[in-house]
């Protein structure tokens, strides 16, 4: 049915009378909604921005900067991770997919951890050599994903694996 007579079938507003459809509501709804939602974006960007240059200038009024705060935040963090593991403990990280593995060597930035592999018993499609039952990596003691894991919180795992 082509467009012309389409238009030929339908009734004129004159004759049906205006459509009750409730459009200017909810576009007027809509658009409050967007504009409360970028109203608030920008008084917290503003908060924010705020926060971080009154934390800028009191650190450079005691002669430090962000930068150099990060550093030791870092530093902090990598020393703790360095005194808490050992060789064998068990470790949570993201690689990039989350995965628990054992700890193999610590070194002063980095710490080497041995996984289970997941494609362990099927061969390489490249080479066609079989995959290895463990692989091996090295993560930064930095990094906010590496978490050292415990005997309770894996007994907790293990029970609510058991559970299901």
């Amino acid at each position: 049915m082509s467009k012309r007579k389409r238009m030929a079938e339908m009734p004129s507003p004159t004759e049906t009378g205006r459509a009750k459809y409730p459009m200017r509501r909810a576009q007027k709804c809509s658009r409050r909604e967007n504009e409360a939602r970028e109203e608030l974006e920008a008084k917290l960007d503003g908060v924010q921005s705020t926060a971080c240059g009154a934390r800028q200038r009191a650190l450079n009024a005691i002669g430090s900067s962000v930068a150099e705060q990060t550093e030791q935040q870092r530093e902090q963090q990598r020393n703790e991770l360095y005194d808490q593991l050992t060789e064998g403990a068990i470790v949570k990280f993201r690689n990039p997919e989350l995965r628990a593995g054992r700890v193999v060597r610590v070194n002063k930035k980095s710490v080497r951890v041995r996984y289970p592999n997941p494609r362990a018993g099927s061969t390489c499609p490249i080479t066609g050599e079989e995959e290895p039952d463990e692989r091996e990596d090295r993560i930064q003691l930095d990094s906010e994903y590496l978490e050292q894991l415990d005997v309770r919180t894996i007994d907790d795992a293990a029970d609510v694996l058991d559970s299901l």
